[in-house]
């Protein structure tokens, strides 16, 4: 028998993630569990971060994007079921900006989902 060489795709860290100072302008963003950062920037550690106060901003954009990543996937699912219905009810030509608009928003859910 021969043994799989396939990985299994890694997950993230479930959300919601948070951000906790650690001290001396560097930041942390924590999972639920708090049990070790997920990643931690800010003055020393990364030169792109050489002010505190654009450390915490970019981990509260970091943190706020990952927290309403399932939800926003979610409903631009949704709206695409609806616009193919609303396409093929209304006839609306193959070129058209409707299904324009699918296509294009096809495109972002293969490249968030990796597919």
């Amino acid at each position: 028998m021969k043994k799989s060489t396939q990985r299994s795709a890694a997950t993230h860290t479930p959300t919601p993630w948070n951000v906790a100072p650690m001290g001396s302008g560097t930041l942390a963003i924590y999972g639920r569990s708090r049990k070790a950062p997920i990643c931690q920037f800010g003055e020393g550690i990364d030169e792109a971060h050489t002010e505190a106060r654009n450390a915490t901003a970019d981990a509260a954009f970091i943190v706020s994007a990952c927290n309403a990543h399932g939800s926003l996937v979610a409903a631009l699912r949704d709206i695409v079921d609806y616009a193919e219905r609303f396409a093929e009810v209304n006839d609306e030509p193959r070129g058209g900006a409707c299904r324009a608009s699918i296509a294009a928003a096809r495109a972002t859910l293969a490249k968030v989902e990796g597919t």
